[in-house]
């Protein structure tokens, strides 16, 4: 599977297969453009639910994700949810160019780096964190992982979230 979209899939993609394919939700039409073409390498694409940020990834066929399905299943992806998803161990090892390609999928959905150079991801999965601070270590690089509680509000009642790990990122 294409790293980036790989790192698509974990940052923004639903992969839980509760419906008969797979699902991206995603605002940014560059990402998306990108997506398309890793997908249409799967004879795959994306129809959008009409919001431009909900898409259906289906087989051009007309057969649900079927092209997907197999390669996410073979990576132990099907099911996971945003706390558990990981990086499968096939891509830890990966050459340099496709483990560049699969940090930038992640960072482009749910990374951020401000005017002042500093560079971070979150997540809810301690094994989607701890693989990606490992692939950043074997870039060379230096990262470090930090725990976050979150909270939201609902119906004006202030309510605790899921565990976060905020990895800290510093190129060499």
């Amino acid at each position: 599977l294409d790293p980036y979209l790989l790192g698509v899939l974990l940052g923004d993609g639903c992969l839980t297969w509760t419906t008969s394919c797979a699902l991206l939700s995603n605002p940014d039409q560059e990402i998306i453009g990108r997506v398309e073409t890793s997908l249409a390498a799967l004879n795959m694409s994306m129809v959008s639910s009409g919001d431009k940020l909900n898409y259906r990834i289906q087989s051009n066929d007309g057969r649900g994700s079927s092209q997907l399905k197999p390669i996410l299943e073979y990576l132990g992806l099907i099911g996971t949810r945003s706390d558990t998803k990981f990086i499968p161990v096939e891509y830890g090892d990966a050459k340099l160019e496709d483990r560049w390609e699969l940090i930038r999928g992640l960072m482009d959905t749910d990374g951020y780096a401000s005017d002042k150079g500093t560079i971070s991801y979150t997540t809810t999965s301690y094994e989607l964190a701890k693989g990606l601070q490992d692939l950043i270590w074997s870039m060379g690089d230096i990262c470090n992982i930090v725990e976050k509680e979150k909270s939201y509000t609902y119906k004006e009642e202030r309510k605790l979230g899921k565990l976060a790990y905020q990895l800290n990122i510093r190129a060499r």
